[in-house]
């Protein structure tokens, strides 16, 4: 009994680990037997997609296009070890139909080329060929239409939603097979802008319709260019007062009246823009060169209007009166004593031709202006031998400070006429 017990106790100790052990070692074998030594096996691969190759060849050597537009695919049955075969995937197999030997028109059956992944062979290949009808390559110019569809919040005549334009393209060039071509009624550009409330641009693929509006859908089909540039233009018009103003604010607004004709004009644009504007500021007019001795003008203005919007008829000029009135005009009499003369040699005496010279300035304020205001100062300095000179130096009288509420009107200068003699001269005399 206890020589049982024994054996039992030495078989659980060192035998059945060494079975268990045996049997993992006879598993791995089988499975590298199986699965890296084994004998060929082999594995279908479905839907494998074929490629047209050289159709761009096919186009511009024999100006030939393919007419099928289909998606072709083969079933491929490849041989190899099991492992191998395991690892691959359908980007590992190429599939190919080579285009390049085709010179005429015509339907033709081509064999399928199929590459197999390293490791691997080809056994079979279902289809073997494919159908491919080829045509003659023609370009046809198409007028680009347009087929816009939006909705607006805009009431009924609040705004002007104007016929759509497409820029800068107008035509597009379509080529391709012959037959493709012909079946071609028109070449649209569509868009959809949903809520329509200003101007929009956007850009939109061009798309063949045929007879009766159905797309064209064929890859053999090439439009040039493919896109374009849709301009849909929102309008409102808007009547805007003209209104003028003076650039240097010499008079208070009591003093100074501007009256415009056309007194205001009808514009359009985006509704956006035009619902900001309230009128239409013309150009300041420089007060100063306008308003002289009579105190009223006429002057021609351009209209000129913010960035996007537009004139409605052609009148592109305004013509304003401008008139002032509560000023003062002022006659100043400057006399040779009044001049500050500068750079004229020692020994020379001046002599003007003239006795005094009479300026007219204009005064919107209640302040009086006298000479002692002006600077008188004229330059000698290009003189140094006596003479008599005629209109020789030119007197620019101008105020001492910035006065801005007084100016010079047009004759602001006077050109002097002098005689020049020496002083010793004159005492021996």
């Amino acid at each position: 009994m206890e020589d049982t017990k024994k054996k039992k106790k030495s078989f659980f100790d060192g035998s059945l680990i060494l079975k268990i052990v045996s049997l993992f070692c006879a598993i791995l074998l089988w499975f590298y037997v199986s699965e890296v030594e084994s004998p060929t096996s082999e594995k279908k691969v479905e839907a494998v997609a074929v490629t047209l190759r050289n159709k761009d060849i096919l186009m511009t050597e024999t100006g030939l296009s393919v007419l099928s537009d289909s998606l072709y695919d083969t079933n491929i049955i490849l041989s190899g070890k099991k492992s191998t075969l395991n690892k691959i995937n359908y980007e590992d197999i190429t599939a190919t139909v080579d285009l390049s030997k085709l010179t005429e028109p015509g339907t033709y059956e081509l064999p399928i080329n199929v590459v197999a992944p390293q490791g691997t062979s080809v056994v079979s290949t279902n289809p073997r060929f494919i159908t491919i009808s080829i045509d003659k390559t023609v370009a046809h110019p198409f007028d680009i239409e347009t087929s816009l569809s939006y909705s607006t919040t805009y009431e009924m005549g609040e705004c002007i939603i104007t016929d759509s334009q497409s820029k800068p393209i107008s035509s597009v060039t379509v080529s391709g097979p012959a037959t493709d071509i012909e079946r071609i009624d028109k070449v649209v550009a569509k868009a959809d802008f949903g809520t329509l409330n200003s101007s929009v641009k956007a850009k939109t693929d061009l798309v063949c319709l045929d007879i009766n509006g159905e797309e064209i859908n064929s890859t053999n089909i090439k439009l040039t260019p493919r896109s374009v540039i849709i301009n849909q233009p929102v309008y409102m018009t808007k009547k805007l007062p003209l209104t003028a103003s003076q650039a240097n604010n010499t008079f208070s607004p009591s003093q100074i009246s501007f009256r415009v004709n056309p007194a205001s004009i009808e514009v359009k644009g985006d509704p956006k823009v035009l619902r900001e504007l309230t009128e239409i500021n013309l150009d300041p007019i420089n007060e100063q060169s306008v308003i002289g001795e009579g105190l009223i003008n006429t002057v021609n203005s351009l209209i000129k209007l913010p960035e996007d919007v537009e004139l409605v008829g052609m009148q592109n000029t305004a013509t304003i009166t401008v008139s002032v009135k509560n000023v003062k005009k002022h006659y100043l009499f400057i006399t040779p004593e009044d001049l500050t003369i500068i750079g004229l040699p020692d020994f020379l005496d001046i002599e003007f031709d003239e006795p005094s010279w009479r300026f007219l300035i204009i005064n919107s304020s209640d302040k009086e202006i006298t000479v002692d205001d002006l600077d008188l100062t004229v330059d000698f300095s290009a003189f140094a031998t006596e003479g008599d000179y005629v209109d020789a130096v030119t007197l620019s009288p101008k105020f001492k400070e910035n006065l801005s509420y007084a100016y010079f009107t047009d004759n602001t200068s006077y050109n002097l006429t002098f005689k020049l003699t020496n002083k010793e001269d004159n005492a021996k005399k």
